[in-house]
C-alpha cells in the first residue's frame, strides 16, 4: 500500500487551551490534541468549527519545555 502522506502523524495527547479568533470577543476552552504532524494539528472539539476558522492555541509541552501559543 503506498503511504499518501507527505508527513508523518504523531499520535500524541497534550492539553491545549484554544479560543476562536473573532472581532472583539475571545473565550478560552479547554481540550487535548488528538495528533501532530508538520501539516498541522487534530484536536478535540465539542462543537464543529468552519473551514478557515481562526483558532489561537496555548499548547502544553511535555518535559517542563515552555508553552507555545501559536
Amino acid at each position: 500500500m503506498d503511504e499518501r502522506r507527505q508527513y508523518v502523524r504523531l499520535d500524541t495527547r497534550l492539553k491545549i487551551t484554544y479560543s476562536v479568533i473573532e472581532k472583539g470577543k475571545e473565550s478560552s476552552l479547554q481540550s487535548e490534541t488528538k495528533d501532530i504532524s508538520g501539516g498541522g494539528i487534530r484536536i478535540f472539539l465539542g462543537d464543529s468549527l468552519p473551514e478557515g476558522t481562526l483558532l489561537k492555541l496555548h499548547i502544553v509541552l511535555p518535559d517542563d519545555k515552555p508553552p507555545l501559543t501559536v
